[in-house]
């Protein structure tokens, strides 16, 4: 009788069973699954109003933790936030390009002096998160970069694709993501298309791939 219940609730749109399935998995909690953030949470999700066919995952710090300085690594009292927030693109989710958003924090560090903060999701000024990367020089290895960056709409220059330090950063995300679970994106689409903006929240660069 409860294996005929559950039936019944699966095959009825409006069964207890199949909402309750319904709002178990959404992107938030599948971005906690697949790229958990030490010391952050998503505090949002939802569609850009700026980009079409774009999904915004917006990062606060987890209550409690300290910001570290990007230069030496150490954990310090925040100075002040920048101005305006900065924004990182992720692996797309099917047709959907994911952006993550963050305003940057300042800290004080005794060493270092006033420096923006370090975050645990990039490396350095790249527009691109390290999973990202990771995702792109995974297809690297099946087609030429400029087929990788054709495809998924990045742009050439800003992804530093033409260069030998991708290779070098690869391998530096690479090691840095082994300290937290690694994002599983080489099954998502590899048409999709992604975008990116280093001084708007959302948007494709001038010199974006078509």
């Amino acid at each position: 009788m409860f294996v005929k219940v559950v039936v019944e609730g699966l095959a009825n749109p409006g069964g207890l069973w199949n909402q309750s399935l319904m709002y178990s998995i959404t992107v938030k909690s599948i971005l906690d699954a697949v790229q958990p953030i030490k010391g952050f949470v998503y505090e949002s999700v939802s569609y850009s109003t700026a980009e079409p066919d774009t999904i915004e995952a917006a990062v606060v710090p987890r209550e409690g933790s300290q910001a570290r300085c990007s230069r030496c690594g150490r954990a310090c009292p925040t100075y002040d936030h920048t101005e305006r927030p900065r924004v990182w693109l992720m692996p797309p989710l099917f047709k959907f390009a994911m952006t993550l958003i963050y305003t940057m924090r300042r800290v004080s560090c005794p060493v270092c002096g006033v420096v923006v903060e370090k975050v645990p999701w990039a490396t350095g000024k790249h527009c691109l998160c390290d999973g990202f990367r990771l995702f792109l020089a995974h297809w690297a290895r099946k087609l030429s970069w400029e087929e990788v960056a054709l495809s998924f709409r990045v742009s050439w220059t800003d992804s530093t694709f033409a260069s030998s330090s991708i290779r070098r950063s690869m391998r530096s995300a690479e090691t840095r993501l082994g300290h937290w679970p690694r994002p599983d994106w080489h099954r998502a689409s590899r048409d999709s298309a992604g975008r990116c903006s280093k001084t708007g929240r959302t948007g494709r660069p001038a010199n974006a791939g078509a």
